[in-house]
């Protein structure tokens, strides 16, 4: 009997001995967090501080590299160009259809890109004759241009512009930063105020790129 109130009294003394063990090492991991907690937090401000340092410095970088660069100085020299002429640079989204987008823009009829370009496939068909040489198609290849032309977002050039001008019946006018402006329609529609848009060789990556304008 003796013995087996000793035995409970080892195992309770043993209990209350871990427990007491393990609620001291819990009190020194408390204390360490507690004691570390500012130098971390202070680590991550100045860390946040650095990288909004280094994002501000970049962007400077490229701000000043931008000042030297192809569409900065294509830009700034079509900006000179119209403001002479009382005009300034209108965007146009860069996905396929500038041209027409630029185009009705400046039209009081209301025309929409879509219709614009049905209009330009319509013209490039009944002036076949005219319009085939200058894309040196086949008769096959040239129809399947005007359809693609007319129902999805192709790229209009120069030839585009052409049509556009003899089917609205209006001239039309391109600013280009290299070399004097490309005019269309100027002696067919003597007297009529000009569509004007602005030609860039270097606005977006993708490449060429044409804008509308709008009065100063």
């Amino acid at each position: 009997m003796e013995h087996q109130r000793a035995e409970a009294k080892n195992q309770k003394y043993s209990r209350t001995h871990v427990h007491n063990a393990l609620h001291r090492r819990s009190s020194r991991g408390r204390s360490a967090a507690k004691h570390h907690a500012p130098r971390n937090t202070q680590k991550r401000r100045d860390k946040k501080v650095e990288k909004e340092q280094q994002r501000l410095e970049d962007i400077a970088l490229q701000e000043e590299e931008n000042k030297n660069g192809l569409r900065h100085l294509e830009t700034e020299k079509i900006k000179s160009l119209l403001s002479a002429k009382g005009l300034k640079i209108h965007d146009i989204p860069s996905d396929g259809d500038c041209l027409f987008a630029g185009i009705a823009h400046q039209l009081e009829n209301n025309l929409k890109v879509q219709e614009l370009r049905k209009l330009v496939a319509e013209t490039l068909l009944s002036q076949k004759a005219d319009f085939q040489p200058f894309l040196s198609l086949t008769d096959d290849q040239y129809e399947e241009y005007c359809e693609q032309m007319a129902s999805t977002p192709k790229w209009g050039g120069q030839v585009e512009i052409t049509a556009l001008s003899q089917a609205l019946k209006k001239p039309i006018e391109v600013i280009q930063a290299e070399g004097r402006p490309v005019q269309v329609g100027i002696e067919d529609f003597q007297g009529l105020k000009p569509i004007v848009l602005t030609y860039h060789r270097h606005y977006y990556g993708l490449g060429e790129h044409y804008n509308s304008v709008s009065s100063l």
